[in-house]
């Protein structure tokens, strides 16, 4: 999706592909977007909204995890107003950042890379291992710092081991909420130590 939306639309495209991104792996639109402010200048304000909108999907899709998959016995209600918040933020932020006058084009090669999807699944099934073991051995703080250090690299891991150990009964709602609140802060943490090693003006 991302592949045509670019295609069609160029460096307007940017800023939704950066949304489109943040459903899979924020932290790697951010990547994305340093490579593409480096190489296209004017690109700038698209790649800030990209991944501004990356941190409202990657919110969305916590957010997503946490009420679906907990609806409707004990639903993790706990989530939905800062995870609320923080899309609604990301949004109306990207909406503000964005010059829309601007016309970039941007060079794509194939969408498809099955080296990243492999690493991606692979990276998913560690965090889902460790967070149970963290648990497990460590109690509901060794799942806290097993969050928080998950969300650097997938907070989607995290959420969805936040969510299978509530649902087990292993933990109660509040560790939960307070385990996918840690890795979503540590997923946008993140992503402000990778801007900053951009150009200035889009690391500020």
């Amino acid at each position: 999706v991302n592949y045509v939306v670019v295609q069609q639309y160029g460096g307007r495209g940017i800023a939704v592909t950066g949304f489109f991104g943040g459903l899979a792996s924020s932290s790697a639109v951010v990547g994305t977007m340093l490579d593409h402010v480096k190489q296209q200048p004017d690109a700038r304000t698209y790649g800030v909204a990209a991944v501004l909108l990356a941190d409202a999907a990657m919110a969305l899709r916590n957010l997503a995890i946490a009420l679906a998959f907990t609806f409707p016995g004990r639903t993790l209600v706990g989530v939905l107003i800062p995870l609320g918040a923080l899309v609604a933020g990301s949004v109306a932020a990207a909406w503000y950042v964005t010059d829309r006058r601007a016309r970039v084009d941007i060079p794509l090669e194939s969408p498809f890379s099955l080296r990243n999807a492999l690493a991606f699944g692979v990276v998913f099934l560690f965090i889902l291992l460790a967070g149970t073991a963290a648990q497990s051995e460590f109690g509901t703080y060794g799942l806290y710092v097993s969050a928080l250090v998950s969300g650097f690299v997938s907070s989607a891991g995290a959420t969805t081991t936040a969510v299978l150990l509530y649902r087990g009964g292993a933990i109660g709602a509040t560790p939960a909420v307070v385990s996918i609140l840690l890795a979503t802060a540590a997923s946008v943490g993140v992503k402000v130590l990778l801007a900053a090693t951009g150009p200035r003006q889009f690391s500020r």
